[in-house]
């Protein structure tokens, strides 16, 4: 690790020394640069529809003019897209994927970082912000896309502004907020599968132009796409939602504004919880999972339980800005969530009574943060404090045929593998960032953050009898016992001859940071060169059984914190009137990445070195008005070195979720409609290359290349009001699975699978008023 950083601070010498002489070349060039941008005509900053402005360094800025890879959606874009909720973006920015199966357990995947382990406690490598506060928990994630002013998709750290988990990147989720004029919209969509979404917003003025308020909702409904093949089973893989979010904005003078908005969101008895279940057998060298024929029905499941999710969600946000004076800005975000959620599917795939799994989880969440910004001169800076606290509780139980273990001397039946666990967590910072104009075309930004973090755990494992009874006999199983085990900073009485822990406590204490040089050589150019460090603290894996435990030993719990040393230089080009062309190539050096597997049963997260090679690029392009070409590119070259087998040997592999070459695109064309308004036809696809499930790279993990269209025609108003839209998402049906888990060291080797939607049909009406 000291050998990185002494490598991280060779490479900001030599950034810093080669800015001496790029200045100098700059500043004879600068009159000529000057010139020839004075001349250049004006091209607009984003694609086919103006600039798009974007707070990807918490301050307001045109997007072509952030030197950081960023895909952004405004809500015109999200409207003519269609988007229902965060997946519909993922296909449209490069080097993204998602995987997420029901509303349990969303993870997003940046550039190959991802955290793939559900654990209900586990934060995310890809940060995630509603409204600037920060989403700590996975289960949290999927939302409804509705009444948002903006999505900002950052891609590579953002440590230094951000700071939690931004290791590879973040999701800025931005709402409209209430403004000094009233407005309101009304959506309704119905498609394939009863899908029944409705959402909508009303806003404006109150109090003249010193209190305004908005209120918005969505409502989304659909039967599963998973059909079930067992009478009694209903349907998997659904939606039963309502959310609803108040915003009121006090803004008493020109200096000083006050903003308060309160989301609420409940899931009710969502159908989900099911998995396509296909036979395997075990590789002789490695143990990992061979596939015995495919699946002949990717969307049909047979399971002897009905699968459910229950989730309520409230996140509460206050936001204050004092312009303090012209030079200096302070803003206050004060946040509080709280989420209750439960889950339960048949993990087994099966109609045999094997392996039930239950989660709940409570958690609450606090954040503070303090930020002052300011210019002098030339140079713009931000310095701030970060105060973070989360408290989850979370309880577990496996049920079946997989949590039966009988003691032939005393006579006693468990039929139950349950755990339940808390984790706290306290965490506070300080950072600082400040970009300085060296010359009018150069400018060279520097930031850090220091963050202390303290996490403690405290777990309580155990086989149960029926009646509730915790079982402290030893199994008939040479080496296996059955007594329950306490993990703990302290002695825990529920387990005889416990003893404090010093491992179920972690601290971190490090630091994040940036180094970048930009360069404007002239009006609709920007060239950039950044090195960043981005940290994520380590946490605990928590397998389901006590024998594993008790077998792995309660060391193996454990896994310590991660770092990437991220090396990018990227371009930003307006090429002529509504055209642009953005990229970026990029090197990571990711050492004890947090790589989470399954392995006979046992779930456990290990730090392994990694790296990661990569580009992409954004091309956007309205050749006239009425038509407008989208073309994402990426390329990713990804290793994980030293994964552990179940056969004890380890491989090198590459990351989950990473496919060499992914491809997506949108061509739109607009003509002249009825009365005033306009006709459109749209269409969209992408294209994923050969990709692994798990970061194992088992066979069975293996999912082939595969390439997804969209269609969308409808038309609009001349004023843009009101919209008539009908759509088919996946034309060709094609069938592709979006998450798979390896149990061939099951008794019965098996894999089981999530398939991506099938072919839906929809239509949308929409209406401003």
């Amino acid at each position: 690790m000291r050998n990185r950083s002494v490598q991280w601070f060779a490479t900001v010498a030599v950034i810093a020394t080669s800015t001496a002489f790029t200045a100098a070349h700059a500043q004879s060039a600068g009159v000529d640069a000057q010139t020839t941008a004075d001349q250049a005509s004006s091209v607009t900053d984003a694609s086919a529809g103006g600039d798009i402005v974007v707070t990807a360094q918490r301050r307001q800025e045109s997007l072509q003019k952030v030197g950081i890879s960023v895909t952004a959606f405004d809500e015109s874009r999200l409207q003519n897209l269609g988007a229902l909720n965060s997946s519909d973006i993922v296909a449209h920015t490069p080097n993204m994927q998602l995987f997420q199966f029901s509303p349990t357990a969303t993870v997003y995947n940046l550039r190959g970082v991802s955290q793939n382990s559900i654990a209900d406690h586990l934060e995310a490598p890809i940060a995630v912000y509603m409204n600037d506060a920060y989403v700590s928990a996975m289960g949290a994630l999927s939302t409804p896309i509705y009444d948002l002013e903006r999505v900002e998709v950052l891609r590579g750290p953002q440590g230094t502004l951000y700071g939690r988990n931004t290791t590879g990147g973040l999701i800025n989720y931005i709402s409209k907020e209430p403004g000094d004029s009233f407005d309101a919209y009304l959506q309704g969509t119905y498609g394939s599968y009863n899908l029944l979404d409705i959402k909508g917003a009303v806003g404006g003025p109150i109090v003249s132009d010193t209190v305004m308020g908005r209120f918005s909702f969505a409502q989304q409904h659909q039967d599963g796409y998973m059909q079930s093949r067992v009478p009694g089973v209903r349907d998997a893989q659904g939606q039963n939602l309502s959310s609803v979010r108040g915003q009121l904005l006090i803004k008493p003078s020109s200096r000083f504004s006050l903003l308060g908005s309160l989301t609420y969101t409940k899931d009710r008895n969502v159908p989900t919880g099911a998995y396509v279940y296909s036979a395997a057998t075990q590789d002789p060298r490695t143990g990992l999972g061979v596939p015995v024929g495919r699946d002949l029905d990717p969307f049909g499941f047979s399971s002897d339980r009905v699968g459910f999710f229950e989730r309520e969600y409230v996140s509460g946000t206050v936001r204050a800005k004092w312009q303090a004076s012209d030079a200096f800005e302070l803003t206050s975000i004060t946040n509080y969530q709280h989420l209750s959620k439960a889950y339960g599917e048949d993990a087994d795939a099966t109609t045999r009574p094997a392996f039930n799994y239950d989660t709940n989880q409570r958690l609450k969440q606090f954040s503070e943060e303090l930020r002052l910004a300011g210019e002098v001169g030339r140079l713009k800076w931000q310095a701030g404090a970060y105060y973070l606290n989360i408290d989850t509780d979370v309880s577990t139980a496996a049920t079946g045929f997989i949590a039966q273990y009988t003691n032939s001397a005393t006579g006693m039946l468990s039929d139950r593998a349950t755990s339940n666990y808390s984790v706290k967590t306290e965490s506070w910072s300080l950072f600082a960032q400040g970009d300085y104009e060296l010359t009018d075309t150069l400018k060279l930004t520097v930031g850090g953050r220091y963050t202390h973090d303290v996490k403690r755990i405290n777990m309580f494992s155990r086989y149960q009898q029926a009646d509730g009874t915790v079982l402290l006999a030893q199994s008939d199983v040479p080496g296996l016992g059955i007594a329950p085990i306490c993990y703990a900073p302290q002695a825990d009485a529920r387990c005889p001859g416990d003893v404090a822990d010093p491992d179920a406590r972690q601290t971190l204490s490090d630091w994040a940071g940036k180094v970048q040089i930009d360069w404007t050589p002239q009006s609709g150019t920007l060239l950039y060169a950044s090195v960043s460090r981005g940290i994520k603290g380590g946490s605990w894996s928590t397998p389901l059984f006590a024998d594993s435990i008790a077998l792995n030993g309660l060391a193996s719990l454990r896994h310590g914190k991660e770092t990437l040393y991220a090396y990018e230089v990227g371009a930003k080009l307006s090429l002529a009137p509504r055209m642009r062309l953005n990229g970026a190539v990029f090197y990571y050096d990711y050492p004890d990445y947090q790589a989470f597997s399954l392995v006979n049963f046992v779930q456990s997260v290990t730090n392994n070195d990694a790296t990661i090679k990569g580009a992409e690029l954004e091309f956007n392009w309205s050749p006239v008005r009425d038509l407008t070409l989208n073309l994402n590119a990426a390329w990713l070259d990804t290793k994980v070195r030293g994964i552990l087998t179940p056969n004890g040997i380890r491989v090198d592999t590459r990351m989950p979720q990473a496919p060499k070459v992914s491809l997506n695109g949108l061509i739109r064309y607009e003509f002249e409609g009825v009365g005033d308004g306009r006709f459109f036809v749209q269409g969209d696809a992408v294209y994923n290359a050969v990709q692994y499930l798990e970061v194992t790279n088992a066979a069975v993990d293996r999912e082939p290349a595969y390439a997804v269209a969209n269609a969308r025609v409808g038309w609009t108003s001349g004023d843009g009001k009101h919209e008539i839209a009908f759509w088919v998402k996946n034309v060709t049906n094609n069938a592709h699975r979006i998450y798979a888990l390896d149990l061939s060291g099951a008794p019965r080797p098996f894999v089981e699978s999530v398939y991506a939607p099938p072919r839906t049909f929809g239509g949308t009406i929409t209406a401003h008023f």
